[in-house]
């Protein structure tokens, strides 16, 4: 038998069937599921079929605690690199002001001498601005990227809250111009 597109139409064998079912029961995830009867031939899609077929529902709970953990941890990474491109920054615009060494060829000895100046030269100074600019850059870009997702966060907190609320008051209007759109059809019947 083949499908419409010419593929032959896949066949899931009923060992195969039943140890899905088994393992569901059992509160086994999806993953570890994949994972433990790709040896016996079981594909993503054939996993996915299955369940569709079978009515099989999955605990998203775990997962949704992991993803929360893991974008905790990415955001204290982030804050503690945010730090260090600061202090990249503070001390670049430091060695402004320090004594900067540089070594020269000397024309009479022909040998390496150090010679010490109170700032570094322009084009030293110019590379420690830029540095301390990008350094900037970076860490103003990490705490933007952490205040767009708080402020998402918000929003979404927001959103969720307006919808108990009306949910509450008995309101089924959801955005202000069908509350006004409401109100006013509620006027015209009095």
């Amino acid at each position: 038998m083949t499908k419409k597109n010419g593929r032959p139409k896949m066949v899931i064998s009923d060992a195969i069937r039943e140890a899905v079912i088994e393992l569901h029961a059992k509160e086994v995830g999806k993953n570890e599921i994949e994972r433990r009867l790709k040896s016996n031939g079981l594909t993503r899609h054939m996993l996915d079929t299955i369940s569709k077929e079978e009515g099989l529902q999955w605990d998203r709970s775990k997962t949704k605690k992991a993803v929360e953990q893991l974008k905790v941890k990415g955001q204290a990474r982030r804050s503690l690199m945010a730090d260090r491109y600061l202090e990249v920054a503070g001390d670049m615009l430091d060695k402004l002001n320090q004594p900067y060494q540089l070594q020269m060829l000397s024309n009479k000895t022909g040998l390496w001498e150090t010679y010490t100046r109170d700032t570094p030269p322009a084009i030293e100074a110019e590379k420690f601005v830029r540095a301390s600019d990008v350094a900037m850059k970076r860490h103003q870009e990490l705490i933007e990227f952490d205040k767009a997702d708080e402020s998402d966060e918000a929003k979404s907190l927001l959103g969720n809250l307006q919808d108990a609320l009306n949910k509450y008051n008995g309101k089924n209007a959801t955005t202000p111009e069908e509350e006004a759109k409401a109100e006013i059809t509620a006027e015209e019947e009095d």
